[in-house]
């Protein structure tokens, strides 16, 4: 919803407002637990957030994409 709010008043075309939207939609990458074990910091946690927002995205997602075909 913040991701809709802050491209909503931007200049650009509307097909890159929902890709910017569901771009933000999308769960964290995994990227980040290879830096939270690389830099040695909590990557029991950073892998469970992974899990989350990706188990997450499978309700979020859809409605998102939803949402976007009426910008």
């Amino acid at each position: 919803m913040i991701a809709a709010l802050i491209v909503w008043w931007m200049p650009i075309d509307s097909l890159t407002k929902q890709i910017m939207i569901i771009m933000a939609a999308t769960p964290t990458a995994a990227n980040t637990t290879m830096y939270a074990i690389q830099f040695k910091t909590e990557a029991q946690s950073v892998s469970s957030v992974t899990l989350c927002t990706t188990l997450l995205s499978i309700i979020t997602i859809p409605i998102v994409v939803l949402v976007t075909s009426f910008f």
